[in-house]
């Protein structure tokens, strides 16, 4: 048996890890849920399985004018650039970094012929998904499905 301030530095010690780990998880919200954005001429469906602050799966199933596709993006959420599937519908190799700023999750890719983008990812008062374009901050909420 440990004697008595041994005790206490370890009850300090474990108070402090646990603190640290509710901070960490306050500073990163989230975004696990199945998300439905309807346009015009089609439907996305954005599926999101987070995995506490560490890492994220964003599937987005597309269906355009009656054609279906999807894709699958897992991403460790360090802000460090790594291999990724194609976006958007591309043939072409994608590298992405993902990371929490604030309560927003932004994601940056780049193609291997150079072209990037920027999305961000973040919830609206009632839960559903705001998913915005760097170059368009206009984005339409999808809603969450039950």
């Amino acid at each position: 048996m440990p004697n008595r301030s041994n005790w206490i530095a370890l009850m300090i010690t474990a108070i402090s890890l646990a603190s640290t780990h509710t901070a960490a998880s306050a500073q990163c919200p989230n975004l696990s849920g199945t998300y439905v954005k309807q346009g015009e001429d089609g439907q996305v469906e954005i599926v999101i399985d987070q995995h506490e602050c560490d890492r994220i799966s964003i599937v987005r199933n597309n269906n355009y004018l009656g054609t279906k596709t999807s894709e699958k993006h897992i991403l460790k959420l360090d802000g460090k650039d790594q291999q990724d599937s194609p976006w958007f519908g591309s043939s072409e190799q994608y590298r992405s970094s993902a990371k929490f700023v604030g309560s927003e999750l932004q994601v940056s890719t780049r193609t291997a012929s150079g072209s990037t983008h920027t999305l961000t990812y973040s919830l609206t008062p009632a839960g559903d998904l705001l998913e915005e374009s760097a170059n368009d901050r206009r984005g339409v909420p999808a809603k969450r499905q039950k």
